[in-house]
C-alpha cells in the first residue's frame, strides 16, 4: 500500500517557470489537474511517475498568477 500521491511548490523559474513535485509510488500513473478559480479543474499533465519523485513545470505562471493543481490517479 502506498501513500496517496503529493504535489509540493519548488519554486519559479526564469526558464521553467513555476515548479512543483510529485512525490509517489514509483511507476505510478497520474493526471495533474489545474484550477484557476477551485470550482472547476481541467487536465494538466498526463504523468508516469518513474523515479518516485519528479519535479513538473507550469511555463504559464509568468501570465497566469493564480494556478491550483491536483493529482488523481489515472486509470
Amino acid at each position: 500500500l502506498y501513500p496517496p500521491p503529493r504535489l509540493t511548490p519548488v519554486g519559479v523559474s526564469p526558464t521553467y517557470g513555476f515548479q512543483f513535485q510529485l512525490d509517489s509510488e514509483t511507476g505510478g500513473h497520474y493526471i495533474i489537474q489545474r484550477s484557476f478559480d477551485l470550482a472547476s479543474c481541467l487536465p494538466f499533465l498526463d504523468v508516469a511517475n518513474t523515479t518516485g519523485t519528479i519535479v513538473l513545470n507550469d511555463p504559464s505562471a509568468e501570465t497566469n498568477s493564480s494556478s491550483f493543481f491536483r493529482t488523481a490517479a489515472a486509470n
